[in-house]
């Protein structure tokens, strides 16, 4: 599977993230969802848009406030909205609709960690990873997020002319014993399946160390938090 290419890129501008986030709400609207107000997606995209008019008139400064909630959120959106939108003109795009309603119930960024009691999040995921298989082949497939039957994988697609399951999973905590049980629970969704090869893949933004992956403290002995 070729994973998507990277979509930050050397001389890449912040306007890029605020148009991103408008085409996603336009490419929403198409298909008949409005970004509720008042909801945490609306609030993830509203930050994009005051982030880059700051950076625009000049008024962050990383040594007067912790700005990494800020960049996050943008890195998160325009990762999914450039997903999205390089997916659209997929004839197999109605597949991903199901879970685009989900966008105004969960937690849209999956670079940063969620509640693990909200299943809308972990379903956003699959969102994500249906996402990336539709850049990679064809006749796609995912499991209903509204009533799953829990016993295929998340997504089913045709690569190189073989079909192949994904099950996706999200790990909220670092228990050695979880992971396997997550794991154990994939091979067997793929091997119950249509599927002839597959693969589980997870999620680690809720058990990964965030801020001590990307620090307050600068380096090499510059003054900053200890």
């Amino acid at each position: 599977m070729t994973p998507p290419k990277a979509r930050v890129e050397s001389g890449w501008r912040y306007e890029a993230a605020e148009a991103s986030a408008l085409a996603l709400e336009g490419l929403l609207a198409r298909h008949g969802i409005a970004i509720l107000p008042g909801s945490a997606f609306e609030q993830h995209v509203l930050s994009v848009l005051h982030l880059v008019h700051r950076k625009s008139v000049g008024d962050i400064r990383a040594e007067d406030e912790d700005i990494r909630p800020l960049y996050r959120t943008l890195i998160g959106v325009h990762e999914l909205a450039a997903l999205l939108l390089e997916s659209q003109d997929s004839p197999q795009f109605g597949s991903l609709v199901p879970h685009l309603r989900l966008l105004n119930e969960g937690n849209v960024l999956q670079n940063s960690p969620s509640n693990g009691r909200d299943q809308a999040t972990n379903k956003l995921f699959e969102l994500y990873m249906g996402a990336v298989a539709l850049q990679c082949g064809e006749d796609i497939a995912l499991d209903n997020p509204f009533g799953p039957a829990g016993n295929n994988p998340d997504v089913l697609i045709t690569i190189g002319e073989r079909r192949w399951g994904i099950a996706c999973k999200v790990l909220h905590g670092p228990s050695t014993e979880g992971f396997v049980e997550h794991l154990v629970k994939g091979l067997e969704q793929i091997d119950r399946s249509p599927a002839e090869v597959g693969v589980v893949v997870f999620n680690l933004k809720d058990i990964l160390p965030h801020d001590e992956i990307w620090p307050l403290a600068p380096l090499d002995g510059i003054p900053g938090n200890p």
